[in-house]
């Protein structure tokens, strides 16, 4: 547990240094989830005899990432059309299927959709234009967005572990992930609210816009920590990888973030700014 602890922190104070200063750090850290989630979603792949075309996969997430942070949301669905293009004409011209076309030139698309799309909307969120006042510090606003999401994930995270260890007895998934309880759920929902009742007028949410993003944060975090789950299961492994020691690998860490990014992304988009 010290360990996970202590690995958490390093996290997440790198990530808040990144986001604080924002361009280039940033995107080269989002950069790099994006093509070791790829990678991580490859290698579960293979266990399933599909086999994800690697390099192009990559070559893909790293388009659509650098595009994102180069041009925005603006030219992202060109650069994702693009893309699928250049997946559907690898296997056009490929002769080495496994098992089918069908499912290998599907698999490589959805990997890339997972890791490289979803990804990209926690660049759109720090985009978010404007200021915001810190005493004497002028935060842009959307530094002050990205840390206030990553904080309303994270307490769902946390807070469902710890009310699904002491008071879980209902399984919420059991053939899926059998940890998970419907008490750790609700009660992850729970201390979200209250830091999104808190602290979003920090970042100029009226109080029926902090329910809302709350509510819909700590489930599609909670949703992307299952979907992460089911890949898994199907794939016949405890984690994703080991490339965080005992949080085991990029997607174990981050699947909460790339449901909740996209979802807090477009409802900022559309109903606050």
């Amino acid at each position: 547990m010290a360990a996970r602890i202590s690995v958490a922190l390093i996290l997440y104070v790198v990530s808040f240094a990144l986001i604080l200063l924002g361009n280039f750090p940033l995107s080269a850290e989002v950069l790099f989830i994006g093509l070791m989630g790829f990678y991580e979603f490859y290698r579960m792949a293979l266990r399933k005899n599909v086999r994800v075309s690697l390099v192009p996969g990559l070559l893909c997430v790293a388009a659509i990432i650098t595009g994102s942070s180069f041009f925005g949301e603006k030219y992202l669905s060109v650069i994702l059309f693009v893309s699928i293009l250049f997946i559907l004409f690898v296997f056009i011209v490929r002769k080495d299927f496994h098992v089918s076309s069908f499912l290998d030139a599907s698999g490589t698309v959805l990997g890339v959709l997972y890791t490289g799309w979803l990804l990209a909307h926690v660049l759109f969120i720090r985009q978010i234009p404007g200021k915001i006042q810190f005493g004497a510090y002028n935060m842009d606003m959307g530094a002050a967005v990205l840390i206030f999401v990553m904080l309303l994930y994270t307490g769902t995270d946390v807070s469902a572990f710890f009310f699904g260890k002491f008071f879980g007895k209902h399984k919420l998934c059991p053939n899926i992930s059998p940890n998970k309880t419907w008490a750790g759920s609700i009660g992850g929902m729970a201390l979200t609210l209250v830091l999104g009742w808190f602290l979003g007028p920090v970042v100029g949410l009226l109080p029926w816009q902090s329910v809302v993003l709350s509510v819909l944060v700590s489930v599609f975090a909670q949703l992307g920590d299952i979907w992460e789950s089911v890949l898994k299961r199907d794939a016949g492994v405890k984690d994703s990888g080991r490339f965080l020691a005992s949080h085991g690998g990029i997607l174990d860490r981050f699947d909460s973030l790339f449901f909740a990014a996209p979802v807090a992304y477009y409802f900022w988009k559309f109903f606050v700014g």
